[in-house]
This record gives C-alpha cells, structure tokens and sequence, in this order.
C-alpha cells in the first residue's frame, strides 16, 4: 500500500504477471514491489469468477486502492474478449456517430464497456484511444481509432470520459500525442512522424479536448516527432522518444495545456525503446521526464530489479525524490476517481445494450476504409493477379457492394453466404483465391467455411478487414500478425 513517507519507486508501476491466481511466490515479489497498480493480460483470465477472485486477492494484498487495470477498447483490443460481450471497434462505432450526427452508439459502447469492467472489479482502463485513423500504412491504430478526422472524434470525447466517470472507472487517453501517423508498430520498432504544425495541431486536438473534460490520465506514445511551423521554417526535431521527453510531457502536456492528471508511460518493455538503455535507464528517463506510472509487461522480476535499484539511487540523482513524491501525491489524487460522484450505479439493460452493439456492428461502415486500401494496393498488382488466375472470395457484409470491387480488379468476385454455393469443380478453375472476411463478429459457421477454404489446393489467401483473426495471413489496418504490406510477399514471392 503506497505510503507518503517511506520512498518506494515500485508505488510508480502498474505490472503484469503470468498465471490466473495468487500463488505463494507471486505475493512475496508483489508485496515487495508494492506497485500502484496492476495490468491484466491474456494469460490471467480464464473465466468471470476466476478474474473476480484474483482481483479481490489482488486487493487484499495490496490494499482497497490498488489500481486494476487492463485493455479493453473493442475490437481488435479486447483482453477479456473471452469472458465479456465482445464490443465494435471504436472506428465502426465513430463512424457511425459521425453518419447519424448522434453520440447516443458511443454512449452505449462506453457504458457496456464500463458496466462490464465494475462488475468484474476493475477500475481502470486503457481506453479510449484518441489517436486518428490518418493513415493506411499504420500497423497498430487502425480501427482502434475513432475517426481519421478530429472534428468527427472531438465531440465523442466528453460522452466517453463521462461514462467512465458515472462508473467509477478511470480513464486513460492514448497515445500522446498522436499514434496515428505512424507506419511503423511501437512494439516492434520506433516511429518517427514528420508533421507541419497544422496537422500535428490536428492530431493533437482529441487530447486537448480530453483535458478540457478533465480526463484522469493519459499515456505518452513511444515516437519521435518533427513538427515544422510552416509560418516561419522553424522546426521542433524531438531527440527523444515523447515518452522520454521532458518538453513534450513538462514543457507542453502540463505547461501549455495545462493537464493536471496521471501521466502514464506506454509500456516500458516495447522494443521502441531498446536503443535508449536497459530498463533502468529508461525508468530514470521516464520519471524525469514526467511521467507518474511506468507500465510494465509480465516480466514482473524485471520491474522488482528495477525499484530495487531505483531506491537505492534515491540520494544520488538530482530531484529524484522530488519527482517520486509529486508523482505520488498524482496518484492520491486519481483515487478519487476509482468512486462513482453517484451513490448508486447507472441502471442500464445491459441485454439490450449487448444487442444494439451486435446490431451496430452488422451495420458498421468501417468496411470502407479496407475496401479504398484494397482498391489502392490491389489495383497496383493487377496484372500479376490476373497472371496468377485469381479470385476474389468475401465473407460477404450486408452493405458490401461486388460492384465496387468489380470496377477495380476486373477479376472474378464471389460473396459467400453458404456453402451450397461453392463445390470442388469451382475451386479447379483459379490458382489463388483471396478470402476477404468483413464480418466484425466471426461465427461457428464463418469459421468452419474459412477452414474448409484453407484446405484446399489452390493459394488461399485469409484476409481479416476488420477484426484481427489469429488464422489470418493479413489483418487490414493494424494487425497483430501481418500487416497489408505483407500482401506482396504472400502472393507474388
């Protein structure tokens, strides 16, 4: 249980762990790292009760205000995508605000969220990610992105962080100030965005915005920016990443907008950073930097070394202390956040919020944006698939039009809707079939007719439009596996 008298750096991590209960060794390294909070991730959750049990022993060990924390966006970032309803992502869903001028879908989408999260007994989350969905070369943002417009995401942005707020939930914006932009993955390598000051303003706006409606943290991404006033010439050229840089995080976040709430690292164990130092290096950085919480990854041993360490270098660093207790005296702060301003919860109809979610999800029009990248990139390589004596194979969605593909490609297009549609003298006449599976949720019956496709002789391509599929070959727009980029590889090497 953090204390303000006793100096302990392990009080500025949130830390992950393997393994879905509270073993005797596990509480022994807790108990020593005493961290503000904990992160969940696949490998603790298995059913309801089991992550209500761990939760509660979590606390019990280290105190009614530890913070619990996890991902839980929709769509492609779900970690408790087992046990709780799964939920559209954020660009169907802002979309579709944008479409019927009405934030009513992102308020129903906040709310099962947040009813979900209380119930199981969190009280944090990593969500919402602000970033925006500009362009089609980034491999991580991607439908976990509002809109690729910040005038359609501004006025989404107080709903979300009132909801949490109703809910007891702390909220956190990501990633400052700006993740989408990039073309390369944080976790992999480390993105440098080149911007003028117009559109690095616009990538910059959605946060401004969450600190007017005084969201309770925000986590800083692992990129380097260069922002050029065109007005002048002058550039601003970040030497370091924006999570390890006092002027982006003390000078901007806090000095020239004025946010006054938690500021948190993205992931201390990304290999964006690994050109900066080890871990105790970069934990040093990012404390002087201003961040308050540094999230670690399951590497729990790591995290102890590293406190271990920083504690005994508390007398040695210049304002060292000083940055602990400001950062301490943050996290106090935030803990007014983890009670509802109410005495009783919202009431909702979670059944029916579960049911306009699916419903929201067969109508999204986030399809769009993969059909524009396919026209875009197919298009280049149309001869070669013609050569290949290709077909087009959807998964069809209910607002697809084959027309728009047609008008492209030129090759033979297929929507698939049964079975009974296909048989093997169809499956002789091409030499690779690219599978295109638009539908947001993947049913029994999808799956088993993608897996009927993949064990056939031709070249079967599975790419996933919207939600990632650990099956997939290619996951459009931001993908856990292969990006679009990798289409040439796959069809052309």
């Amino acid at each position: 249980m953090i204390k303000t008298d006793n100096i302990n750096f392990g009080n500025m991590f949130v830390v992950g762990f393997e393994g879905t209960e509270l073993n005797t060794d596990l509480a022994k390294q807790l108990k020593e790292l005493d961290p503000a909070g904990i992160i969940f991730y696949d490998c603790n959750i298995e059913s309801r009760e089991q992550v209500k049990k761990l939760i509660q022993d979590l606390k019990d060990l280290l105190g009614k205000n530890l913070i619990v924390s996890v991902d839980q966006e929709g769509g492609k970032v779900q970690r408790l995508r087992k046990i709780s309803p799964n939920l559209p992502s954020l660009l169907s869903i802002g979309k579709l605000c944008s479409e019927q001028e009405d934030a009513s879908l992102i308020r129903q989408h906040t709310q099962l969220l947040a009813a979900d999260l209380k119930d199981l007994g969190f009280n944090f989350v990593f969500a919402p990610c602000l970033d925006l969905n500009t362009s089609l070369e980034n491999p991580i943002i991607g439908t976990r992105a509002l809109h690729h417009d910040c005038k359609e995401v501004i006025p989404l942005i107080e709903t979300i962080i009132q909801v949490f707020r109703d809910f007891g939930i702390g909220c956190c914006a990501k990633h400052f100030p700006g993740h989408g932009p990039t073309n390369k993955d944080s976790h992999h390598d480390l993105p440098h965005i080149n911007l003028d000051q117009m559109n690095y303003m616009g990538h910059l706006s959605p946060f401004l915005e969450a600190i007017e409606e005084c969201v309770p943290a925000i986590m800083t991404a692992h990129v380097l920016i260069d922002v050029e006033d065109i007005s002048d010439g002058s550039a601003l050229c970040s030497t370091h990443p924006v999570s390890l840089s006092r002027d982006f995080i003390i000078d901007d976040l806090r000095g020239s907008y004025g946010f006054q709430g938690l500021v948190i690292s993205d992931e201390i164990t990304m290999k964006a950073l690994s050109e900066y130092g080890n871990y105790q290096e970069l934990s040093l950085d990012m404390i002087y930097a201003g961040n308050n919480l540094i999230i670690w990854n399951t590497n729990l041993g790591d995290a102890l070394k590293t406190a271990n360490y920083l504690n005994g270098m508390k007398n040695k660093y210049h304002n060292l202390q000083a940055c602990y207790f400001a950062s301490i005296g943050r996290i106090f702060e935030f803990y007014r956040y983890l009670v509802p301003p109410h005495s009783q919860l919202p009431e909702l109809d979670l059944a029916m919020l579960q049911d306009n979610m699916l419903n929201a999800a067969a109508d999204a029009i986030e399809f769009n944006t993969p059909v524009e990248t396919l026209q875009e990139y197919f298009a280049s390589h149309e001869q070669e698939l013609a050569q290949k004596n290709t077909a087009i194979v959807l998964l069809s969605h209910p607002k697809l039009e084959e027309a728009e593909f047609r008008e492209v490609f030129g090759l033979d297009i297929y929507q698939v809707k049964d079975m009974k549609d296909f048989d093997e003298v169809f499956f002789s006449r091409y030499e690779t079939l690219l599978l295109i599976n638009f539908q947001s949720h993947f049913t029994e019956a999808g799956q088993r007719l993608i897996k009927k496709f993949l064990n056939l002789d031709p070249n079967v391509v599975y790419i996933c439009a919207d939600q990632p599929s650990k099956d997939a070959d290619i996951n459009l727009l931001g993908a856990a596996k292969i990006h679009y980029q990798a289409l040439k590889q796959v069809l052309f090497n």
